[in-house]
């Protein structure tokens, strides 16, 4: 009785890798085809076919094959990374405005009630005591409107 041969259904990914293998050996004949030879690889499949030149070819198709898949998945994970980098950078800027806003807030509050230490320590960590709100006042404003003369002098201070 004969066994009955059933193909099995690949799924995307495996075709995929398959693709992409069959990429990389072509690449790799082009490479050989043009005369263009990694010594280092060469090397080892020469070592390891005994002097077997047959052998070292098919070593070396191998070992160069996996070599272009080893550089591509290096330049995904370097951009990856870098992706990455950009995202945390973005994120943290977006923290720093977020923290500067409510410094800039603060620095609202403080001038207004005349909290003269709150003010030096917002102009310490750099926040703009120029600011404006969206009605056009400024932390100096709310100071002088409110009698505060010790917070004019630190907002328009050295």
């Amino acid at each position: 009785m004969q066994k009955e041969f059933k193909l099995k259904m690949p799924t995307l990914e495996e075709i995929q890798t398959r693709q992409f293998e069959e990429n990389i050996f072509e690449l790799v004949a082009h490479e050989i085809q043009s005369g263009i030879k990694r010594s280092g690889i060469w090397a080892k499949a020469i070592s390891e076919a005994i002097g077997d030149e047959m052998v070292a070819k098919s070593l070396y198709i191998r070992y160069r094959a996996q070599s272009m898949i080893d550089e591509v998945y290096l330049a995904e994970e370097e951009k990856r990374k870098s992706e990455e980098t950009k995202v945390k950078r973005e994120l943290e800027e977006k923290d720093q405005k977020k923290k500067i806003e409510l410094a800039t807030n603060d620095l609202f509050y403080a001038a207004e009630y005349g909290r003269n230490q709150e003010i030096k320590n917002l102009m310490d960590l750099g926040v703009n005591v120029n600011v404006q709100r969206t009605d056009g006042v400024t932390p100096l404003y709310l100071a002088a409107s409110n009698g505060h003369k010790d917070a004019v002098t630190i907002l328009t201070g050295p």
